[in-house]
């Protein structure tokens, strides 16, 4: 019966570290999360694409910045159980050269005012 309890108590302990370290990998709600990626335009909504995740941009309906290579700062969200990030702050990483031009600018625009 000892035997029993000190194995429960060691599952239970060994499970509650897992999920103290689950918890601490998480990003907080209060943190900012920035990602970088593409900007796509879609009847639904507008989204940055950054290479594993296609994210919502909540507050964002300027669709000036489809195509370009943009950072964004801003909290992370879950939209009908789909990714998303509500923006706070957009930079241009990259504009697609006009004419005569070269990219790699940099531009922030901060959307909260």
């Amino acid at each position: 019966m000892k035997k029993v309890c000190s194995s429960l108590l060691f599952l239970c302990l060994l499970l509650a570290f897992s999920a103290i370290a689950i918890a601490a990998e998480a990003p907080s709600e209060d943190e900012d999360i920035t990602i970088v990626g593409v900007v796509i335009y879609m009847d639904d909504g507008i989204f940055i694409d950054d290479g594993a995740q296609i994210h919502l941009m909540v507050g964002m309906d300027d669709p000036q910045y489809a195509g370009l290579t943009v950072e964004v700062i801003g909290e992370s969200l879950a939209v009908d159980g789909s990714p998303a990030i509500k923006v706070k702050v957009i930079s241009i990483i990259d504009e697609l050269p006009q004419e005569g031009e070269s990219g790699n600018s940099t531009n922030s625009i901060n959307i909260n005012g």
